[in-house]
């Protein structure tokens, strides 16, 4: 059974298996799973799931001759704090976000717009990265796609702050989120 201190699978689960998959692997009510992929109509439970409407289904490109077909889809990022509602109310204005998930102790929130989730959890003895010195590394930042680098101000209003370092300038500006981690507003985009 899944339980908030077993969350090291629960995205490869998300991605491994239908909603009814999930259930039965996990023990969660199979409406609520079903609810929290997106696959079933929008329940509101105060403190709890809501549903998410995902984009509509394109299926993956074939993969090239010699190369094995993925596993599965990246279902969600997660991100240590010691304040998960804190980083929740933060990523949820930055980016546009709803909670999906919330354990009953809040010691994980799942954030997403239908496609991939953000998921916050907490970690009692949490210390925030030290970036760009190598003292505690950041092991992983979140790019933010934006048409403007001077949103890097609207990011400060919600609670970011403007790290020193600044390596591209140019093309990313580095901020802190509120519990320290690093991400990046930038215009470089993949198109």
């Amino acid at each position: 059974m899944w339980s908030a201190g077993n969350t090291s699978d629960l995205g490869a689960m998300v991605t491994a298996a239908s909603a009814a998959g999930i259930a039965a692997a996990t023990g969660i009510n199979a409406d609520l799973v079903a609810t929290a992929v997106g696959t079933a109509p929008t329940i509101r439970r105060p403190g709890r799931m809501t549903g998410v409407t995902p984009p509509p289904a394109t299926p993956s490109p074939a993969p090239a001759a010699g190369q094995r077909p993925p596993i599965g889809k990246l279902a969600s990022i997660s991100i240590d704090c010691t304040d998960p509602a804190v980083l929740a109310a933060f990523y949820s204005d930055l980016l546009g976000l709803r909670r999906v998930f919330t354990t009953d102790d809040e010691s994980i929130i799942a954030l997403s717009d239908g496609a991939v989730a953000l998921t916050l959890m907490r970690v009692p003895d949490h210390t925030p990265p030290t970036w760009p010195k190598a003292d505690r590394p950041q092991q992983m930042h979140l790019d933010v796609s934006v048409t403007d680098l001077e949103h890097a101000a609207a990011a400060a209003a919600l609670g970011a702050t403007q790290a020193t370092h600044q390596p591209h300038p140019a093309l990313w500006r580095v901020l802190l989120d509120p519990a320290g981690h690093p991400f990046c507003l930038t215009t470089v985009t993949g198109d």
